[in-house]
């Protein structure tokens, strides 16, 4: 069974048995994602972590690249079984990456992947607390310059591009359609809004 969800706007939180499939699609065109990972069980204290992930596989996520937690003991909480296959990957750039969030303060609006989150994980009791840059970008192009700064550049992402994880605990994920675009700050709110591209999530066996 396939349980699918179409994301217009905002974040949206969605519940991930363990051993099962969530995949991300694009149906309009590019859109950065932003995702948050949490175990469903203890989402208050066991969480993605972004450092045991970037020193276990470096800053991007491909395929075969694992999502590790570190509480207690560090494991495995997700995997990236398969994903759209980028021309411009053997090129040395990335497409998904272990990255943090914007915020309103980043971007002098009251709209950002931080607030989407934090507007879809009240229904879950988390807030502001349980937001512990646990997030990784999908759907973006950088590079990772030698000194350690990333360079982003125009997206190849196109519609019907896809990322699909498999969990290895039950989990919480929360994701958001990143408002900030390639021109936002040229934009005003309303606008910023009606930009963003909706996608499709897909949860199944």
């Amino acid at each position: 069974m396939t349980n699918e969800f179409i994301v217009e706007s905002g974040g949206f939180t969605f519940e991930v048995p363990n051993s099962h499939y969530f995949k991300f699609e694009l149906l309009e065109g590019q859109q950065i994602l932003d995702v948050a990972i949490w175990t469903k069980d203890n989402p208050k204290h066991e969480f993605l972590s972004m450092h045991h992930t970037m020193f276990m596989h470096g800053r991007r996520v491909t395929k075969d690249s694992y999502l590790w937690s570190d509480y207690i003991e560090r494991k495995m909480i997700a995997k990236c079984v398969d994903e759209t296959e980028y021309e411009s990957s053997s090129q040395g750039y990335f497409h998904h990456g272990v990255m943090g969030y914007c915020d309103d303060t980043e971007s002098k609006r009251d709209v950002s992947c931080k607030t989407n989150f934090l507007n879809s994980i009240k229904e879950f009791g988390l807030g502001v607390e349980h937001l512990n840059d646990n997030t990784i970008n999908l759907f973006d192009k950088f590079r990772c310059n030698p000194d350690g700064y990333l360079v982003n550049y125009p997206s190849d992402a196109v519609k019907g591009d896809y990322i699909t994880f498999m969990s290895a605990e039950s989990l919480l994920v929360s994701v958001s359609l990143c408002p900030i675009t390639t021109n936002w700050k040229d934009l005003k709110q309303e606008q910023i809004a009606a930009s963003v591209k909706k996608i499709k999530v897909s949860i199944y066996e």
